[in-house]
């Protein structure tokens, strides 16, 4: 059981220090942001939105994986009393 305990406590280390680079990284680019608004340079950074095609293959990729979970999801609930944890 410590061994549990112990991957659990590195897990937890590493996405408690993902949370504080995503935080880094999100203030930086909201710094940038604010700047490229005070020069008023915001229109030349945007980017161009996607052609249709991706636009179609990201709408099937997420509605795809979206199906996948809840299928995954009512599976484990009607299946759920021949799981065993041991």
């Amino acid at each position: 059981m410590s061994r549990l305990n112990i991957v659990l406590a590195l897990m937890l280390i590493m996405c408690a220090l993902a949370v504080i680079q995503a935080q880094h990284r999100s203030r930086t680019y909201f710094v940038g942001l604010e700047r490229l608004k005070k020069e008023g340079k915001l229109e030349l950074a945007s980017p161009k939105p996607p052609s249709r095609r991706y636009r179609i293959l990201y709408f099937l990729f997420g509605y795809t994986a979206l199906a996948c979970g809840v299928y995954l999801l009512i599976n484990g609930i009607a299946y759920s009393r021949y799981i065993r944890l041991h």
